[in-house]
């Protein structure tokens, strides 16, 4: 039963993290049209932007992993913990 409650939490602190690394991180978007206008050059533009949509896209990939695994760790804890069945 303690199993059960642990992986239960540990899921709503997975989901907590998950939601915090996808809704505190500011959007990319704005910083993307803050580069283009910046940039000397179309080339110089689309590296910069390509460079920071990078770093969007592994940050988000995370935060949407974690959401995942928190979702898959809070169903199947708490399913347990309400069936009272051990596996």
């Amino acid at each position: 039963m303690r199993k059960h409650k642990n992986i239960f939490l540990m899921g709503l602190l997975l989901l907590i993290v998950g939601l915090l690394l996808k809704f505190a991180l500011p959007d990319s978007n704005a910083n993307n049209l803050a580069i283009a206008t910046q940039a000397q050059s179309a080339q110089e533009a689309a590296a910069a932007i390509a460079s920071n949509n990078q770093g969007d896209v592994l940050t988000r990939s995370i935060a949407m992993f974690l959401l995942g695994l928190g979702g898959v760790l809070t169903v199947v804890g708490g399913l347990k913990l309400l069936t009272g069945k051990s596996a």
